[in-house]
């Protein structure tokens, strides 16, 4: 989906340490010629991209909460 969106052969995909993604990188080699890079464990820093995303919707959340008024624990 992403090469026939952007027009372009995709190279190299950076993924984390997941399960779900060691068990296809056999076939992404092989099959496609995607080089994949590994990031390191516990390493967030590395994500920053989606990190952010993850901080905006945090705050969009909470924002909605205190915007109805509900208790902190939800």
């Amino acid at each position: 989906m992403v090469e026939l969106q952007s027009g372009h052969k995709l190279k190299v995909l950076r993924l984390d340490n997941a399960g779900e993604f060691k068990a296809i990188e056999d076939k992404l080699r092989t099959d496609y010629g995607i080089r994949i890079e590994w990031t390191t464990p516990y390493t967030p820093e590395q994500n920053g991209v989606s990190e952010r995303l993850n901080r905006t919707l945090i705050s969009l959340a909470r924002a909605m909460l205190i915007n109805v008024q509900l208790l902190y624990k939800f």
